[in-house]
């Protein structure tokens, strides 16, 4: 049965839709933290902006790479579907993660982050906006989403540096040795892995131009359009994965250096897990 690609003007109002939930959640946190949280009103506005940043995520991202996960089931089988399939599961993962993108940029924007924040999203948005807009390698975007699976412990080790609340704790260790783990498999070993499936299909010739009606109804995007694609995806993995592996290396030592009992405030292990947590973020 062919897949039906959902109405772009659709997927436009869910992403801004999606982009504006953001917002209000951000609003509601940020006057539940201020009337309740005596730390949360000592902090630098860019701080007390970053976490309501990650408890917004924690809230409405949580469910990206579950999302992920089932689309790319559900579009793995055949080499028609992984370039041409559409998926509903795809649709609602991809407009969120667009929507979170926008959200987090306007943040970016209002209290000053590096360029090299804006342009990841700008790649998210671009990459995952052509996807959305032809109905074209949803399983592409959906496997390199896998990548979320590291944001929850990357999000709660943030809140938990910028609050002080649970440092030194078992909690905070094993959250560490959590995101430790979930950046080794689904970015260290995980983005290669998806370079390698990408290229296999498409130097192999196994995929195909032509308009098969039992995996999408409407035909496909021209030639150039795919090609273009298949061109900014694995250069966006490429860069993503290169900036991953610098931040791993931090990571590693942060959790190193916590390992070893350095734990006093202001201590290496603390100035390191600061330094990697906010490297790591730039990865989201």
């Amino acid at each position: 049965m062919a897949a039906e690609q959902s109405a772009p003007a659709a997927l436009l109002a869910a992403c801004i839709g999606w982009a504006a939930l953001h917002g209000a959640a951000h609003l509601g946190f940020r006057s539940f933290l201020a009337s309740r949280c005596h730390w949360y009103l000592q902090l630098r506005p860019e701080k007390q902006a970053e976490c309501v940043v990650n408890a917004v995520w924690l809230l409405l991202g949580l469910q990206l790479p579950v999302l992920y996960t089932a689309a790319s089931f559900e579009l793995w089988e055949s080499i028609g579907e992984r370039w041409h399939g559409t998926s509903i599961l795809a649709e609602w993962a991809l407009t969120l993660h667009i929507g979170q993108s926008l959200y987090e940029t306007a943040v970016y924007a209002r209290f000053g982050k590096g360029a090299e924040f804006f342009v990841h999203h700008a790649v998210v948005v671009i990459n995952y906006g052509l996807s959305l807009y032809y109905g074209a390698m949803h399983f592409w975007a959906a496997t390199v989403g896998l990548v979320e699976y590291s944001n929850p412990c990357l999000s709660v080790l943030q809140l938990i540096l910028i609050s002080g609340k649970g440092r030194g704790s078992r909690l905070e260790m094993a959250n560490g040795a959590a995101l430790w783990v979930a950046f080794l498999l689904v970015r260290v070993i995980g983005l290669p892995l998806w370079l390698y499936c990408h290229v296999q299909d498409v130097c192999g010739g196994a995929w195909t131009e032509a308009h098969d009606p039992t995996v999408r109804a409407s035909a496909p995007p021209p030639a150039v359009v795919l090609w273009t694609m298949r061109l900014l995806a694995p250069l966006g993995v490429f860069m993503v994965w290169m900036i991953s592996m610098l931040w791993f290396r931090k990571i590693t030592a942060g959790m190193l250096n916590a390992i070893r009992g350095d734990e006093e405030p202001g201590g290496s292990a603390s100035s390191e897990n600061e330094r990697a947590a906010g490297s790591a973020r730039k990865c989201r």
